[in-house]
């Protein structure tokens, strides 16, 4: 379904999972390689929710584009105990400190397309009775370009920090701020921002009044994660290490051990040989004696 929704052909909306479609992208990145973000805007919908989300511009390589829509929502399952990355506590949303029914899910995070003439979610390009607020607006050169897949990366990152969704942190707004802030941490000024007229209302509830978003907060967050991260890599080379020297060492002690035996074996076979040579001129020894007993026997009787 990622090549359906990214074939500028085809004309009906429909969502996949963000980190399946991510997955597929990249395993199909020869295919891929030549799509290009052109542009990102964040938006934030007029609602009681205040809900945000991001539209992505996508160049095909070929003369047209592709608008997509990714965002976060709490979905119906139950929260996974510890994130991809191995780590738990703040990444899987268990530091919040809070429990409130309904609130502490797996994420939904999701990508679907939105049509030039669609009105069905905001920014699609419709009249809107009640257009959603513009937050900012992030534009990319051809040159160096900012490809999907790089788009995916980052999205992929984002999933395994914090695969859960949890109202007063690792939800929407977290989930928009995370991305720009990834996005500059990888591009810097390779990218045009533009801050919209309603720039201020970014990872806030009710207005402005209730802010639920801290971007210091969230480049801690990132910071813990990557260190987490290189720590496991770490972890991971050291067992494979100590699995690999364990190896060696039983390969050695076999290899003594198998050298020891047939050493011994060969001492045997060896002995075994001595041996029958002793025994071979003992019986010449007894063969010569009884040959010259009987001639000397035999002359005895002859005189």
């Amino acid at each position: 379904m990622t090549d359906v929704l990214l074939d500028p052909s085809y004309k009906l909306e429909f969502s996949l999972p963000l980190v399946s479609f991510c997955k597929d992208v990249r395993r199909k990145e020869d295919r891929f390689i030549k799509y290009r973000v052109t542009e990102i805007v964040h938006y934030k919908e007029r609602t009681p929710i205040a809900h945000e989300y991001l539209h992505i511009n996508v160049f095909d390589g070929e003369g047209s584009t592709i608008k997509l829509l990714a965002d976060r929502r709490p979905s119906g399952r139950k929260p996974v105990a510890r994130d991809t990355n191995g780590s738990s506590g703040m990444f899987s949303g268990e530091s919040s400190g809070f429990s409130i029914p309904g609130m502490f899910k797996k994420s939904d995070d999701s990508i679907s397309r939105v049509l030039p003439k669609s009105s069905k979610r905001e920014g699609g390009g419709g009249k809107e009775p009640n257009p959603p607020f513009k937050i900012s607006t992030y534009r990319f050169p051809s040159k160096p370009a900012f490809s999907l897949i790089e788009v995916c990366g980052i999205f992929e990152e984002i999933s395994a920090m914090a695969p859960n969704y949890t109202l007063l942190w690792n939800q929407c707004y977290w989930f928009c701020s995370t991305f720009f802030i990834l996005v500059d941490k990888q591009l810097g000024d390779r990218v045009k921002k533009i801050q919209g007229k309603d720039y201020a209302l970014r990872g806030k509830f009710a207005g402005e009044l209730i802010g639920v978003t801290d971007s210091r907060k969230v480049k801690e967050q990132i910071e813990q994660y990557e260190r987490e991260l290189l720590e496991g890599v770490e972890q991971e080379q050291e067992r494979r290490e100590n699995k690999a020297k364990a190896i060696f060492m039983a390969a050695v002690k076999e290899r003594k051990s198998k050298k020891a035996e047939f050493e011994e074996e060969t001492r045997a076979t060896i002995s075994s040989l001595f041996l029958t040579a002793e025994e071979r001129a003992k019986r010449d020894e007894q063969e010569v004696r009884s040959l010259w007993t009987k001639m000397l026997t035999k002359k005895s009787a002859t005189t």
